[in-house]
């Protein structure tokens, strides 16, 4: 089928192309748009579903409460659009969360993953009081003034400098964010559950994909992580941050099309 848009049970989504699918999620504070390239290219090959979280973009919100729930939503709302084919899971950073337990709530509508920039770890006690922290701070400052400090951990230096339409590509998807979807995404993340002791039990093909720059989920981490998959690879993107499929699409796009043929 050709491009298109369309909300379902609630979800927004935009389903682009045909054959296999893919289901693409997307990180925090952002919506369907940050995989702007990658359904642009995997459209020509599969079918493309690009979906905004509850609360994000125009998908309103259902309320979740934890990760779990989100993943639940997302995938009984979207299951129609699979038309009972094996999928691929897509997803970025909080997108990467939402698919551990996509996939371990759903594990026969999947047949592959790739998890870009992520962690399969719960928070650090410190890192969960910062969420905490941001939950409480939305109602009372702005949006932008609360979100723009986190634009340049996200990007490298490289983006930062030589790529201004990326920056101000994040700032239009990041301040438009609702206070109460903030709050609510990261109090869930805050306490998502813990799955580094679980990866053993996923064993389609899983890629971890990570910028070589990006600070909040290291390479070094995710190197180790891939490591604990029975079918786990990883590829460091070079001058990529936390962003890496906005950051190096092409690059990005061309791993992925080799992992899914090789899968």
């Amino acid at each position: 089928m050709g491009s298109g848009l369309g909300l379902n049970n609630s979800i927004s989504f935009e389903v682009s192309g045909s054959g296999s699918p893919l289901l693409l999620v997307h990180g925090f504070a952002l919506d369907h748009r940050m995989w702007q390239y990658q359904i642009e290219a995997l459209s020509t090959h599969f079918r493309v579903i690009a979906i905004d979280v509850p609360g994000c973009g125009a998908s309103p919100s259902q309320g979740a409460r934890s990760v779990a729930e989100l993943a639940k939503q997302i995938f009984t709302s979207i299951e129609p659009l699979l038309e009972n084919r094996p999928a691929t899971y897509i997803g970025l950073s909080m997108g990467g969360y939402i698919g551990w337990e996509m996939l371990s709530q759903f594990p026969h509508a999947f047949q592959a993953a790739v998890m870009c920039d992520t962690r399969a770890s719960a928070d650090l006690p410190t890192t969960a009081e910062g969420r905490r922290q941001m939950a409480r701070k939305v109602f009372e400052e702005s949006t932008e003034s609360l979100l723009a400090p986190m634009i340049p951990r996200l990007l490298c230096d490289t983006t930062l400098a030589s790529q201004p339409q990326v920056i101000q590509f994040m700032k239009e998807m990041m301040f438009t964010s609702a206070p109460q979807t903030i709050h609510d995404h990261q109090i869930a993340m805050s306490e998502r559950q813990d799955f580094q002791d679980r990866l053993s039990n996923f064993g389609i093909p899983i890629l971890a994909i990570c910028g070589e720059d990006d600070i909040l989920t290291p390479p070094k981490e995710m190197k180790r992580m891939a490591g604990l998959l029975p079918k786990g690879s990883f590829l460091e993107i070079p001058q990529a941050g936390h962003m890496a499929p906005l950051e190096q699409p092409h690059v990005v796009n061309q791993h992925i099309l080799d992992f899914l043929r090789a899968s």
